[in-house]
């Protein structure tokens, strides 16, 4: 065994040894040597044996956004046979608290070289906070460590890029080159405000096996040139059901489909041919290349009116509003087609930007930009997002958690101004008050050993009883929302709620959702977390502290994600929760309705078993006011009902009295009531946007059904009377709070409309062209 030289130096320096003990020492380093021979070996094989972290993944090629539900890929190795094993990932929510959620490792099939997988789920509540993965035996003995954090330099780098929550991500499955990248260049925002990304997979195993997952994703982006991969996602039906599942809850499909591979993709038994607006008749040569030009508003395709060949699909029966088309007919040869796919939208292209001569056309970028402007941010729309930055937040979304967590029944508010007076009046006593008692009125200076404990023991004993007396006594209170959705042609319903939890005292809560169902439902599927702020400020997501705050316990995800064990909360503080279920639900609407001339006429027909309240009829920039519709009415709808525009009706609803300024009907969100800030989140786009809002919808946009009204769809929407779904104790099943508010609960159901062919005159369709299909 070489020495170093500070040894060598030690032994050219010590004395001489006698005979016994050089043999004595040679026989003891023998004995060394052997051991250290032994020791690599005996390693060597226990480290392959030993259960260890291999490999992480987050997000989508290491891109998430804070406030999401983001899978977490894991690889262990080793030998994890012989004792069962879990993983845990541990980061920390919105509030500083650190927060879990674990999964055992499932050894029943075939491992990759000895590689096994395992995909968790969790919410990151801090921009800059960092991720802790844990192997853990059968015994809590911890095996193995692993972190992922956005500012640890690693050997072998783990990319881990943390977006605020109000920022755009855009995946494209295929490894074709769209343009994507190039046509949205992330916007110039202050620290903390909106982004953009971008990233392209190669890999369908790089794909979420729950749609939950893709809840961050604002457009996925499917390159079907790609035929093989596109074959092998159809073929992983567990993640191809959590795309589909996904989509038809409000989800953003983009397809990008042209040339001779449109038949191997679109045909018969072809991968996409279940997501496409419609039948694939055959794969034509496009006949002019105006409509695309004048889609992107660009210059000529080919320089010199050479006439160059591009070959798209032609697509009959086709589903949904046709914006681009070749021909004289809009629905001959359909190029650009969005549809409504449950409560999402398809967004079909039958051109492929990635080939030649539309790669290397100037008017790509601009097309891009064309079929994407819809579901991003334009221009200017998120430089107000900073707006209310020292309020906290700067989304709808905040304003809504601010007020739902600023009062509750039978709790009164200490105020900013009640604090300021009872401080001063405390100094005041303790300052210039005690001295002219004990040296100018008393002149004892003695006294002031009794008279400043005093004053302090009375003040403490004052704030004691004024905090006593603010509370509603050991109950729990509850503030809460709730949102329903159900698209009537797919059955299926989506739930939000929207909640913030009070407690008198510092308690730990199991926390649960007893979810209120329509009647035929199936048993829903429920996901129970916890709710960020979206900003910059104190308490912000992206105020980019990473260390935990006053709270030091945890808390973690109950299996299946439908419960949060021993949440934390202090004394006379708040937690703010959100829920997410769904559920396929039987026919709760009968509608026969059809478009006449840009309106909307027909009957309705209530089957819910519950009394509908102030019932809206919205479509296509019109509405109509119905009233209250009860169980097993049916009523008409026609000219007869005076028609207003979609945008009053909204606005109408979301302005009131507390929330106008003497200059306008302009919206102050501090000021609104919960209830009124749902209602402009429910239809943002509808109301006018940013411009009405002086708020960003970004966080939560999938609340906003604007879109459904573009697209041929009427949207009917109701408060229900009654509770709602209820926050319960994650054991008992007892509701939380004793005299639990029942927020507002709004239904509204995506309807059907007969619409009658129309022919458009050039390469743009009329926008209210859509084809028929069956209520």
């Amino acid at each position: 065994m070489a020495m170093n030289p500070k040894s060598k130096l030690s032994a050219l320096s010590a004395p001489p040894l006698s005979a016994r003990t050089a043999t004595s020492l040679l026989t003891t380093l023998a004995v060394l040597a052997t051991a250290l021979v032994a020791v690599p070996v005996c390693g060597a094989t226990k480290g392959n044996d030993h259960p260890r972290i291999v490999d992480c993944r987050v997000g989508f090629d290491g891109q998430f956004k804070v406030g999401f539900w983001t899978p977490i890929w894991v690889a262990v190795a080793g030998d994890v046979a012989r004792r069962p094993v879990r993983v845990e990932a541990t980061t920390i929510d919105s509030d500083g608290v650190h927060v879990s959620v674990s999964a055992p490792l499932e050894t029943g099939g075939d491992s990759a070289e000895g590689i096994w997988p395992v995909l968790l789920y969790t919410k990151v509540g801090r921009i800059a906070a960092p991720i802790h993965v844990t192997l853990f035996s059968d015994d809590d003995t911890v095996l193995d460590r692993f972190e992922l954090s956005p500012n640890t330099e690693r050997e072998k780098p783990i990319k881990s890029g943390a977006l605020p929550a109000t920022s755009e991500l855009i995946v494209q499955l295929g490894t074709s080159d769209l343009g994507l990248e190039d046509a949205y260049h992330e916007p110039e925002t202050g620290v903390g405000g909106a982004r953009r990304a971008f990233v392209r997979l190669s890999d369908v195993d790089a794909l979420p096996t729950d749609w939950f997952g893709y809840e961050a994703v604002d457009v996925l982006v499917l390159a079907s040139s790609d035929v093989d991969l596109m074959r092998k996602l159809v073929a992983d039906r567990r993640r191809f059901e959590a795309l589909r599942q996904w989509l038809e809850l409000g989800g953003r499909l983009m397809i990008f489909c042209g040339g001779d591979d449109s038949q191997a993709v679109l045909g018969d038994g072809g991968p996409l041919a279940a997501l496409a607006p419609g039948k694939l008749a055959e794969v034509v040569r496009l006949p002019e290349t105006g409509p695309l030009e004048h889609f992107a508003s660009s210059e000529a395709i080919a320089a010199g009116g050479t006439r160059v060949s591009i070959r798209v699909p032609r697509l009959v029966d086709v589903d949904g509003k046709i914006e681009v088309y070749g021909g004289r007919r809009s629905t001959y040869l359909p190029l650009v087609v969005r549809t409504a796919r449950g409560l999402g939208e398809v967004a079909f292209i039958g051109v492929d930007l990635g080939k030649t001569p539309l790669s290397e056309w100037s008017g790509r970028k601009a097309f891009l930009q064309a079929a994407l402007g819809p579901y991003l941010q334009q221009g200017d729309e998120g430089a107000g997002s900073q707006s209310l930055v020292i309020r906290g937040y700067n989304d709808l979304s905040g304003a809504l958690r601010q007020r739902l967590g600023q009062s509750f029944e039978g709790v009164t508010p200490i105020t900013f101004p009640v604090v300021t007076v009872l401080a001063i009046a405390y100094l005041l006593m303790l300052g210039p008050l005690d001295y002219l008692l004990v040296h100018r009125w008393l002149r004892r200076p003695w006294v002031a050993w009794v008279s400043f404990p005093l004053i302090v023991l009375v003040f403490g004993l004052a704030a004691i009883a004024l905090a006593d007396w603010r509370r509603p006594g050991a109950e729990s209170r509850v503030n809460q929302l709730e949102l329903v959705d159900i698209d009537t042609v797919t059955g299926q319903a989506r739930g939000t709620f929207w909640a913030a939890l009070y407690s008198p005292r510092a308690q730990q809560f199991d926390l649960g959702l007893d979810v209120e169902l329509p009647s035929g439902s199936a048993e829903p599927a429920i996901l129970v977390s916890w709710w960020g702020l979206p900003g910059v400020g104190i308490g912000g997501m992206q105020s980019g502290g990473s260390e935990p705050g006053i709270v030091r316990g945890g808390y973690r995800y109950g299996a299946g994600l439908d419960s949060l064990v021993e949440v934390p909360v202090l004394t006379s503080s708040t937690k703010s929760l959100l829920a997410r279920w769904t559920a396929p639900v039987a026919p709760l609407i009968d509608s026969q309705l059809a478009d006449q001339d840009g309106l909307v006429a027909g009957s309705i027909e209530n089957r819910s078993g519950v009394p509908l309240r102030n019932v809206r009829l919205l479509y296509n920039g019109w509405g109509y006011r119905l009233g209250n519709l009860e169980p097993g009415r049916r009523i008409d709808v026609s000219e007869e009902i005076s028609p207003r525009r979609v945008k009053t009706i909204v606005t109408q609803d979301a302005l009131g009295a507390a929330t106008r300024r003497a200059d306008g009907n302009a919206f102050v969100a501090h000021g609104a009531k919960p209830e009124a800030i749902l209602s402009l989140m429910t239809f943002y786009e509808a109301a006018g946007g940013i411009g009405f809002a002086q708020l960003p919808n970004r966080y939560q946009d999938y609340c906003d059904l604007s879109r459904m009204l573009e697209l041929g769809r009427a949207v009917l929407i109701a408060d229900v009377p009654g509770k709602g779904s209820r926050l319960v104790d994650g054991d008992s099943g007892v509701v939380l709070g004793n005299e639990q508010v029942a927020g507002a609960v709004v239904y509204r159901f995506v309807l059907p409309v007969r619409k009658e062919e129309k022919f458009g005159v050039g390469g743009h369709a009329d926008p209210s062209i859509a084809n028929r299909f069956d209520s």
